[in-house]
């Protein structure tokens, strides 16, 4: 594609995705206190916050196959339908009477926008892979991240206010209208050559024998539990002494938190070109780890180095939210950096890639609430933070045997063919063939057929 082409196809993907976790974050500010009107008790109402991700973590592996199967661009958009069909039932869910009802259907349609976002991120990721080039990779997955962090954050406000001006239906029939609006020019302006023409696409399995993307499953899952382990936390903490947060105020904080991922996420791609991925990808664990270690603050750092105070308590999210960034970003270029070497290219790894992030994604988002309430339950908030900190700050020593050799340039070699021109690759990295590209004619000449390698 031209630079024209896959930058359009970038953004289309990115505000697609902004737009649907716009709509799925909505309800966030009301739909506890409607669940609490139609008298469901909080474990029901946790099970129909939980079930997206439930559908997602069950519904992603499969995607890779459908992909094939009917084409990347169809997958996208069919799920973008599935979602506009989703907010338009949801508005309609308050006239539901009984409570069973109610729970019984707000937990189908949450099931199935589980599978339409299960659906339309993996291939909204696998377009832009196979649509920019290998050298930004690390650059469009930022973007990428930075708009769906960016739809996840304006949800919540967003729903609030039209929530109190309009009542239910009104969050979800702006976001199917959000959605509508954005389906036509998808449509037309994605790119119509998208489909998966590789004849032999990588499997999950096939990816996951990679030590890089074993570590980008640990990087994602370790990622999203650092950001979720503070929902259901986090208020309590800082509505206490010294603190006293209101719940708007708690709220703001968060926001910094996501803002600060967003940040991260944008600057990933030119800081992994200049400084290198693995070192950025280091860096952002520790400066995870860092945030973590603050926001308690761990009981072993001394007062006069982190104060309890909200202004410190801001400086840790930040660093926890930019951290988060730039630890996500790097793994995806190291990834297919290792797949390349592989002879595996970017149009075969992407979406099995692109589905191995999402259900780590998932499991972690998951996991991470969870592990929250049994280490503060037991530890209190300032121990689990220090000791998930701690944790963090280990990952680089148990992922460098993983993460290392992708990193290591393999050496130059020639190949002259029959006295020809001469072909320049590493050692270690297979020529591609055609069944593995998609735009060469070309064969592969038989061992001995006048192919000299000079090193």
């Amino acid at each position: 594609h031209t630079t024209k082409s896959w930058k359009l196809t970038t953004l289309l993907c990115t505000v697609g995705c902004a737009a649907c976790d716009l709509g799925f974050a909505l309800f966030a500010p009301f739909l506890p206190i409607v669940a609490k009107h139609r008298h469901l008790t909080t474990e029901a109402t946790g099970i129909l916050f939980a079930m997206p991700m439930i559908a997602m973590l069950l519904t992603t592996p499969l995607v890779p196959r459908l992909i094939r199967r009917v084409g990347v661009k169809t997958c996208f958009l069919a799920a973008m339908l599935l979602q506009m069909a989703c907010f338009l039932t949801f508005s309609q869910l308050h006239r539901l009477s009984t409570a069973l009802a109610f729970w019984g259907a707000g937990l189908a349609i949450r099931a199935t926008q589980g599978v339409a976002s299960a659906v339309l991120e993996t291939a909204a990721m696998t377009i832009v892979l196979r649509a920019a080039p290998s050298s930004i990779s690390a650059s469009v997955v930022g973007w990428m991240e930075a708009g769906r962090a960016f739809g996840a954050l304006s949800g919540p406000p967003v729903g609030g206010v039209l929530y109190t001006h309009g009542g239910f239906s009104l969050p979800f029939l702006v976001a199917g209208a959000i959605a509508s609006s954005l389906f036509v020019p998808l449509a037309c302006l994605l790119p119509s050559d998208i489909a998966l023409d590789c004849d032999r696409p990588a499997s999950i399995h096939t990816m996951l024998r990679l030590p890089p993307v074993l570590a980008r499953v640990v990087i994602v899952l370790v990622v999203m539990i650092a950001i979720s382990f503070l929902d259901p936390t986090l208020q309590p903490h800082l509505h206490d002494p010294p603190y006293r947060l209101d719940s708007a105020q708690v709220g703001l904080l968060f926001a910094i938190l996501i803002g600060g991922y967003v940040v991260g996420s944008l600057l990933a791609g030119p800081f992994s070109a200049r400084l290198g991925a693995l070192p950025l990808l280091y860096i952002g664990i520790q400066l995870a780890a860092l945030g973590y270690l603050f926001i308690g603050p761990a009981p072993f750092l001394p007062e006069w180095l982190v104060p309890h105070t909200t202004a410190s308590a801001a400086a840790a999210l930040a660093v926890l939210g930019v951290g988060s960034g730039f630890s996500y970003t790097p793994s995806n270029d190291l990834s297919l950096k290792r797949a390349s070497r592989r002879g595996i290219s970017v149009d075969q790894a992407s979406a099995a890639l692109s589905a191995i992030v999402n259900i780590s994604f998932c499991a972690g988002a998951a996991l991470g609430p969870l592990l929250s309430g049994f280490l503060v339950g037991r530890l209190g908030f300032e121990w689990a933070t220090a000791c998930l900190g701690l944790a963090i700050a280990a990952l680089p020593v148990a992922l460098l045997p993983c993460l290392a050799p992708s990193c290591r340039p393999g050496r130059r070699r020639r190949i002259r063919k029959g006295g020809g021109a001469l072909l320049e690759g590493h050692l270690g990295e297979q020529c591609c063939t055609p069944a593995l590209t998609s735009s060469s004619s070309a064969s592969v000449p038989p061992a001995g057929a006048g192919v000299a390698v000079e090193e």
